[in-house]
């Protein structure tokens, strides 16, 4: 169960946006079943900033980034971002582990695997 936001938290993320300006040159990835992306955060999804659905990170073979909101269909992935607290600076790894279906059976999700190591 999540709890909501602390008045820091809420300062922390409004300051995130103003200070995000451009996002960063990176390349746009879409993994799939089974792929992980590790790196560092670069920027997290930021409502009504450009690019602001995406995740960006600092890997080994450059910058990337990963659709990571629940308007694009990453639910998952968004609400683990949030419930880990993840940070600018923050390595991550990020596991796609594929689509499953709902409980009742009528949708699919994308399903994810969060690993954080907090900066």
């Amino acid at each position: 169960m999540s709890t909501s936001p602390t008045l820091d938290e809420l300062d922390r993320r409004r300051e995130a946006k103003r200070a995000a300006g451009q996002p960063p040159d990176a390349r746009s990835v879409e993994l799939i079943a089974g792929e992980r992306v590790e790196g560092i955060v670069l920027r997290l999804p930021i409502w009504n900033a450009e690019s602001g659905t995406r995740l960006f990170l600092a890997t080994v073979r450059g910058t990337v980034s990963i659709p990571a909101t629940a308007n694009k269909g990453h639910s998952v992935l968004a609400r683990l971002l949030d419930d880990e607290r993840v940070a600018v600076g923050d390595r991550v790894a990020v596991t796609y582990m594929g689509k499953r279906p709902t409980a009742d059976g009528e949708r699919e999700y994308r399903h994810y695997r969060l690993e954080v190591d907090h900066a």
